[in-house]
């Protein structure tokens, strides 16, 4: 008797840190944090996420040298990762194991996929691999875009200098609400936004996203619309980008933001009209793309 007793209690002492630690059984969901991944020995996360038959991606930030695992619903119910497939599209920066956990390997972007097998519902993250240290967010438009690449799109998800960076053409509030939506903002300490071009000259869209930002503890550092040449304009193109309307823009902006401990400002106005290359096929964008100077000079003002 003594003998079936003793082989008992081994076995419970071998199982309880199983069941406990290990991803898809009752009580993983309610971790978040554990001390170390099994496969790496890195600082475990755990961040949930829902499976839907949606393509909108959700935004995140890993620190290199930490490990996440995915804990998924598939509607209320808990997805079983055995019943899924992972896919990192860079494994150079992060791969992804069997049982949903992200393994960080070096700096840089990967979009994560996952698809639950039987019902088709899926999840994309675009992920971003950085240093602990960073913890600056950076929002802009085309002109953002034209900072880092020549080629029209969007730029998401790259860390470069310290930020990570989410910037489309036509961006505008709308985007920045985007961003706000689907990024664990716990990853950041600072929004850095150049947006208001794509607005006409309203800036009170931005004043309730804004103030979102704010309520989340983050501080803000916003960027004047950059100068235009009128001359080089299409036609008609004067009621969307001319001066004045920036200029009506831009006096708003800095009047909401004065007196905000929170909140200061960038001068990209002044700073573009004097330093950079005005493109004469449209009068709003920069030369030559990517405007490696002009993000040299905003990296400069946000970190000094």
């Amino acid at each position: 008797m003594k003998k079936v007793l003793k082989k008992i209690l081994i076995l419970a002492l071998v199982l309880v840190p199983v069941i406990l630690c290990k991803p898809g059984v009752i009580g993983y969901n309610r971790l978040d944090k554990v001390e170390a991944s099994s496969l790496t020995g890195a600082e475990l996360l755990t961040k949930e996420y829902t499976l839907k038959n949606s393509s909108q991606p959700y935004y995140k930030k890993l620190d290199l040298g930490k490990d996440l695992q995915l804990v998924l619903y598939s509607g209320k119910v808990q997805a079983n990762p055995a019943k899924c497939k992972f896919t990192s599209s860079n494994k150079k920066v992060a791969t992804i194991d069997k049982d949903g956990v992200i393994h960080s390997v070096k700096t840089g972007r990967t979009v994560i996929n996952v698809k639950e097998k039987k019902t088709g519902r899926k999840l994309k993250i675009i992920l971003s691999v950085a240093d602990e240290s960073t913890r600056t967010l950076f929002i802009g438009d085309s002109r953002s875009v034209d900072l880092f690449t020549a080629k029209p799109g969007t730029y998401e998800g790259y860390v470069k200098h310290d930020m990570v960076i989410y910037t489309a053409d036509g961006a505008a509030d709308s985007y920045a609400e985007k961003i706000f939506k689907y990024t664990d903002l716990s990853d950041y300490d600072t929004v850095v936004s150049w947006l208001g071009a794509n607005n006409y000259g309203n800036f009170s869209p931005y004043k309730k996203i804004y103030n979102k930002f704010l309520s989340r503890g983050l501080n803000l550092i916003l960027c004047t619309v950059g100068a235009v040449k009128p001359e080089y304009f299409p036609e008609g193109d004067e009621h969307y980008f001319g001066v004045n309307i920036i200029g009506h823009y831009n006096s708003c902006l800095k009047k909401w933001a004065k007196g905000k401990s929170r909140v200061s400002v960038i001068d990209l106005y002044k700073y573009t009209k004097n330093n950079v290359y005005i493109e004469t096929r449209d009068g709003v964008h920069y030369l030559p793309k990517p405007t490696k100077v002009l993000w040299k000079y905003i990296v400069k003002k946000v970190f000094s």
